[in-house]
């Protein structure tokens, strides 16, 4: 009996046993799912704040890596949601939109530190927005991110993210989320 409990936690270990700077190679398909809290502020063109809220929303990301050596290069896409209220600053600003939706599409630059990838990205956002009335408004924008991804194994890495979003011009306003997020992708 002993030698079954031994063995399961030595291929246990062997499992879950961290990637070596040596043996990271960070090519390749990954694909996952990313928790974040994001913090919302609506603006006139003149830059006068009208709405703000924070929230959670929740999504899967994916992409592709090609670890070039100490700089790895990348694709990414992901689909974030959630219900984040944006409430009015001042009671006679109507109507109470809520961010439901955040598609994002870019490009990312990282810095390979063996089982640990600094990256910095950028790309263009799809969002929608629905009001009181389930009136729903969607506009395009853009992005720029700052995280860090930690291999665990060859299969498995998880990671944060900040990330910051602009969306000019959507409907009278100016909007801009940015959003603090963990995550874990399965890479294949």
């Amino acid at each position: 009996m002993q030698f079954f409990r031994t063995f399961a936690c030595v291929t246990l270990l062997g499992v879950a046993a961290p990637v070596t700077a040596q043996t990271a190679d960070w090519s390749g398909f990954y694909a996952g799912g990313q928790i974040e809290t994001a913090s919302v502020t609506m603006e006139t063109s003149g830059g006068s704040e009208t709405h703000d809220g924070n929230g959670l929303m929740i999504g899967v990301t994916g992409g592709y890596r090609f670890d070039l050596g100490n700089v790895v290069m990348g694709a990414t896409g992901g689909a974030q949601f959630g219900s984040v209220d944006v409430s009015p600053t001042s009671p006679s600003v109507l109507p109470d939109p809520t961010l439901n939706t955040l598609l994002r599409a870019g490009i990312e630059l990282g810095y390979d530190l063996g089982p640990v990838l600094v990256t910095g990205g950028v790309g263009q956002t799809f969002a929608i927005m629905t009001d009181e009335t389930d009136e729903r408004e969607s506009e395009f924008g853009s992005y720029f991110a700052l995280g860090a991804d930690y291999m665990l194994n060859e299969d498995i890495m998880v990671g944060a993210e900040v990330t910051r979003t602009i969306l000019n011009n959507f409907g009278s306003s100016d909007v801009r989320a940015t959003s603090v997020g963990i995550g874990a992708a399965y890479r294949f």
